[in-house]
């Protein structure tokens, strides 16, 4: 068994630090090529901002409930960050590797939407869960 809590602590830094790293990198790649900001971020937005706002109006939802010391199975826990972990590193391997694709980074990020929403829904599915129980 593990705390609850914890697990929803640990889940919203994952996705938001590695949300704000991909955002700089995100920046970087804008500044130095103009051309690729609408690609780039509309990437960002369809992948990254829904789980983000997902989580925050979870955390809002859950604030008054008072759960700070409800268990729960550990594979449940260590499955939602292992999922969040996973996607992130799937996203952030699609950013730093695009330069090395034969394709044009519109394509390539088009491209990797399809992998990444069949990661994203089971992600997105546990975190609900994460938030819902209790």
């Amino acid at each position: 068994m593990t705390n609850l809590y914890r697990v929803r602590v640990r889940t919203t830094l994952i996705w938001l630090s590695l949300s704000a790293l991909l955002f700089i990198i995100l920046i970087i790649k804008t500044v130095n090529d103009p051309d690729s900001a609408k690609s780039l971020w509309s990437w960002y937005s369809a992948l990254v901002v829904p789980g983000g706002g997902l989580i925050i109006g979870l955390w809002v939802a859950v604030a008054d409930k008072g759960v700070n010391k409800q268990e729960i199975p550990a594979f449940s826990g260590a499955l939602t960050l292992g999922f969040t972990a996973v996607y992130f590193l799937c996203a952030l391997t699609t950013v730093l590797v695009e330069p090395f694709v034969s394709s044009t980074e519109e394509e390539w990020l088009k491209a990797s939407q399809i992998w990444m929403v069949i990661i994203q829904a089971p992600t997105l599915a546990l975190v609900g869960k994460i938030f819902a129980q209790g």
